[in-house]
Order: C-alpha cells, then structure tokens, then sequence
C-alpha cells in the first residue's frame, strides 16, 4: 500500500465490490464449521429477555427476573426468534425450540459475515489491495479471538461490528465526506446502548470524528458532526433510562448491583495480556502485531487516512484494557481467552493489509517472523474448534469445589491445555483445516477476479 494512495480516497474502480460473495464465503465457512450454539449463561439469560419480549411484551424475564445486559442484542434477536417460531409451528415442531435453534443458527454467525463485508470496505477505503484485504479478512476470521465467538451469543461480536463501523465513519471523516456523522453517530448510539459501559468510547468517537471533519471539511462540519452525536446519544441515554424503568422501576438503576472495580491491575492487567488462561498474546496474536506494527506503519506513511483512526483505537484499547483488568471478574466469567478485548480486535485488524503488502520486499527471516503469529493464532484456534475445553471445565470446575480463577495463572487449570482429545482431535481436525483451506482458496480467487476486473 504506498502512501500516497493510502491517503487519497478510492477511486471509482476502486470501490468495494463482490460483497455478496464474500458474505457467502463467509458465512458458508462458519455453517460448515457448525457455529450455530448459544449454551453459555449470558446467552441463555440475554435469550430470555429476547423471549419475554416477543411473547409477553416485557423485559422482565419469567424465568430470571431482570437481567442487567443492554437492550440493543435482545432487541435484535426478536426477528430471528419470530421467524423460528413462524416456522416452527408450519413444521408442527415446538416453536419455541425452533426458534432459539434459528436465532443459534443465523444470529452471530450473520453479525460476523456483515463485520468481514465492513472490514473489506474499511480496508479498501483506506487505499489497501483487494488481495491485501481479503488477507486481513482470512486471518481475522481464522487467526484471531474472533472465530470461537462466532458461535455464541455473547454480546461481544455486536460490540466489534458496531466499532469497526464507528472506524469506518472516522476513516470517512478523514477524508472529509459529509455521511460520515451521522453514520459515526448511529454507530456509537449504537455501542451505547449495547453496553453502558461504552458511553465514554462513544463519546470519544463523537469527539473525534468532528475534530476530524472541522480539520479537513471546516468549523461547520465538525459542528454538524457534534451536534449528531450528541442527539443520538442523548437519545440513546433517554433508551437507556425507558429500560431500566421497565426492569427495575428505576430509570438510574443500570444493573450489575454489586459489582465493581475491585481487581488490582498488578492482577488483571497480565492476566489479560500474557496468562495461559487469558492472555491476548496467545489467544490473538496477530491482534498483538497489528498493535506493534501501528508506529513502523504510521511513520513509513504506510496508513495515510488510516492513522488517526488507528491511533484513536490503539489508545481506546489501552484505556479499556485497564478498564476491564480491574473488573472483579476481569477473567469474563467460563469464556475461552480475554473475551472483554475482542471489540477491539477486528478494528486494530485494519493495520495486517497495510503490514502485509510490504512482504514482498522483505527478507526470509522477516517474513517468518511476519507468519509466526498467524500460525499460533491458528493454532490456538484449531485446538479450540475441538471443542473438549468445554467437558473439561464443566468437570473440573462445575461443582465449585475449584475456583475458576485459577484458571487463568495455573497453567494445570487452563482450557487451553485440555483441548486435545485424540479421538475428537482425528475426527474434527482434518474438518477444520478442510474449510480453512477451502476457505483461502475462495477468497484467494476472489481477490484474483476483483484485481482482474472480472
């Protein structure tokens, strides 16, 4: 990627094109892969409030009261959940059941597609290859904390998508294109409204987006893109309050009563960064290189409109870093690697197309060095798609007589050392390497037909 096209908005024969195909590649992979499941806690208890409100017009669950997670994924899943029992009842089968199976089935696995169809046009935009970018796409889905999130119904995956639109919008503002603030705008309503949690990002995100749209486009724009985000995250506050009134009776009542910021950093910072149990340096590699690469890129003018943006997530992902690691369950409860970072990882993702168009040039030793990330990413993601973790932690911890913490320092505790089941491994394995590879052949040969103009 040079410079000067990294800095200059895409041309029209530039512009993104294939969306439909890559969506189906995508999303072909993960069916084959058989991400389609939502068993964790937090899912069952965000379907709940999904159901409630199909079914009884209420936030508050039967089965759990008020659960304290934000209104926006369970708003979502309401269509998915109707559909499943729509046909359920034509096929005579339960239609509840029928429609938490399709909700399992389309959810996540649809948010991921559509994150991968933004990550391509993001990249574009920023001046990278059509190949370059759908390099970053395989190794984002393939190689990253991104993949074994895909079949859940956590609330992350959301969070990534409506970041990584939030980034696309600034990348806009960068440029000075006036649809840039209101799109930034919705997107961080948005986030807002899926996890309180990220008003501050939200407010940064307004912030920055009319600091860039007054520095190329003029004072008025970036009033302009001020005064929509302000509204809509007034609006989305004025959300927040409505919801919190229908659960609690009170509309300053957020939830997670009892919860708070009590981990020492001396604790949660390296269990985040480095532990066998959470630590991002394992369970998301190439998220660490995109972040050392961010000063080498950003100096050799490598990022063009792409630098403030990066730079803004670089320090949003550090301040939120500290954020969660003194989080008194700064582990993320029973979770596979630090599941709190992964709404940053897609967008700090953007720098691999611009690192990676740069390997041609190097040496044998760099572009080892280059490959050794995405080859643990890979792995740790292989033996994860094993899915024997799981058993595992229900038998070890299930009974509470084992503190699940220790998981995350004590390496004899740690899912990651209790994935390979020989038998699961010779029957799942040549599965997964099967789709991976059939998977960068398909976006190989779209990169192909795109730089041939076909």
């Amino acid at each position: 990627m040079s410079a000067e096209r990294a800095g200059s908005p895409p041309t029209s024969s530039a512009r993104p094109r294939g969306d439909a195909a890559l969506a189906a590649v995508v999303f072909a992979a993960l069916s084959l892969l058989g991400q389609h499941t939502w068993g964790t806690v937090d899912a069952i208890q965000r379907f709940a409030v999904t159901r409630s409100l199909a079914e009884r017009g209420s936030a508050v669950t039967p089965e759990f009261g008020a659960v304290k997670y934000g209104p926006l994924q369970p708003v979502l899943m309401v269509p998915t959940y109707l559909l499943g029992k729509g046909l359920g009842a034509l096929a005579g089968s339960d239609p509840q059941q029928v429609g938490y199976r399709v909700t399992a089935f389309l959810f996540t696995p649809l948010l991921v597609t559509l994150l991968c169809v933004v990550f391509r046009r993001t990249a574009l935009h920023a001046g990278a290859s059509p190949r370059a970018a759908l390099f970053g796409i395989g190794t984002l889905l393939f190689t990253t904390l991104l993949l074994p999130y895909t079949r859940l119904l956590f609330a992350e995956p959301l969070n990534a998508l409506l970041v990584l639109v939030a980034a696309s919008a600034l990348l806009d503002a960068a440029h000075g294109e006036p649809s840039a603030a209101p799109r930034l705008a919705a997107a961080s309503a948005l986030l807002f409204l899926n996890g309180a949690l990220f008003a501050p990002l939200a407010l940064a995100q307004v912030a920055a987006g009319a600091a860039l749209l007054r520095a190329r486009s003029g004072r008025r724009a970036g009033l302009r893109a001020l005064l929509a985000g302000g509204l809509a995250l007034l609006a989305a506050l004025g959300a927040w309050l409505l919801w919190n009134r229908a659960r609690y009776g009170d509309p300053l009542r957020f939830g997670y009563d009892g919860e708070g910021f009590g981990t020492p950093l001396a604790v949660g910072l390296p269990g985040l960064l480095v532990s066998i149990g959470r630590g991002i340096v394992l369970y998301s590699a190439p998220t660490v290189l995109a972040l050392a690469a961010l000063g080498i890129l950003a100096r050799g003018g490598r990022l063009g409109a792409l630098r403030p943006v990066l730079v803004f997530y670089a320090a949003a992902f550090g301040a939120y870093l500290c954020l969660y690691a003194a989080w008194d369950s700064f582990e993320g409860g029973w979770c596979w690697g630090p599941r709190f970072l992964l709404p940053f990882v897609p967008v700090l993702h953007l720098a691999i197309p611009a690192l990676a168009a740069g390997a041609p040039g190097w040496s044998r030793a760099r572009r080892l060095a280059f490959a050794l990330p995405f080859v643990l990413g890979f792995a740790v993601n292989a033996a994860e798609d094993l899915g024997t973790w799981k058993n595992w932690e229900k038998a070890t911890f299930g009974s509470g007589a084992v503190d699940y913490k220790r998981s995350v320092f004590e390496p004899r505790y740690a899912a990651l050392l209790h994935t390979v089941e020989p038998a699961r491994a010779a029957a799942r394995l040549p599965l997964f390497l099967g789709i991976a590879g059939a998977t960068a052949f398909a976006l190989s040969r779209l990169a192909f037909r795109e730089e041939a103009g076909t």
